[in-house]
């Protein structure tokens, strides 16, 4: 198996197989990372091969921790699965590729903060739905749900705007979902992660947002890209998105 991954240090990175390389966009300025770079001003870093297993993560930790990635998403599961394993199987190995991770970087990883679980999406060949409610269960504050927005027509009928022939990689349209939903996340995610008294955000480097500090709680807070901009309320119920362009 052939890793590929840039070397630069720090960013986000995505972790996956054939999905992330984006080997089915056509393009590769279309896959999910590029977009997320080109609109939502990200910091992403694609790292995989075709066929990647989750469990085959676990044999890169030293590699990825020598990098230490400021954020890490796993966005794996999908050749657990054509491989019939089980939702618990999968679901474990994600907690072994953590477990080792921090124990090589010092504990550097939380979930929900800097430690985050893609859903998988749609396939023909197999369900993925009770995998990913128990990842759903397992990664709550981590969990990026990208199976709704890129849920099929029905049981086994693939959105052909959004899917590749094949059923499974979505196509550069599905990319597009898919980098929206992960930019959703990160949004709330960080507006999750800010002290409501000072408004001092943790993991300000990542390309995302550098929000200044101070000490009387404000209204609203905008989180600004190249071409997006969502805009998050002190109010809960108004965390809505307010248009990516």
């Amino acid at each position: 198996m052939t890793i590929n991954s840039t070397t630069k240090k720090g960013g986000i990175w995505k972790l996956g197989d054939s999905i992330t390389m984006g080997y089915s966009a056509g393009d590769i300025s279309k896959r999910t990372v590029d977009i997320l770079n080109k609109n939502y001003n990200g910091n992403f870093t694609a790292f995989g091969a075709g066929n990647l297993r989750t469990e085959e993560l676990t044999s890169c930790v030293s590699l990825i921790a020598s990098h230490l990635p400021d954020e890490i998403i796993i966005s794996t599961g999908v050749n657990n699965i054509r491989a019939s394993e089980s939702a618990a199987t999968i679901v474990g190995r994600v907690g072994t590729f953590l477990t080792a991770l921090n124990a090589a970087t010092s504990n550097y990883y939380t979930v929900g903060v800097n430690f985050f679980v893609e859903s998988l999406v749609p396939q023909t060949l197999q369900d993925v739905s009770s995998t990913n409610s128990l990842l759903a269960s397992t990664y709550t504050n981590g969990y990026i749900d990208t199976y709704s927005p890129l849920k099929y027509n029905s049981a086994t009928t693939p959105n052909t705007q959004l899917y590749n022939v094949d059923g499974i990689h979505p196509n550069a349209n599905g990319f597009q979902i898919e980098a929206k939903a992960i930019a959703l996340k990160r949004a709330y995610t960080l507006r999750n992660q800010t002290d409501i008294n000072n408004y001092s955000v943790r993991a300000q480097s990542n390309g995302f947002v550098a929000l200044g500090n101070s000490t009387t709680p404000q209204t609203n807070l905008d989180i600004v890209g190249s071409k997006a901009q969502i805009r998050l309320s002190s109010t809960p119920a108004d965390q809505t998105d307010n248009g990516f362009y």
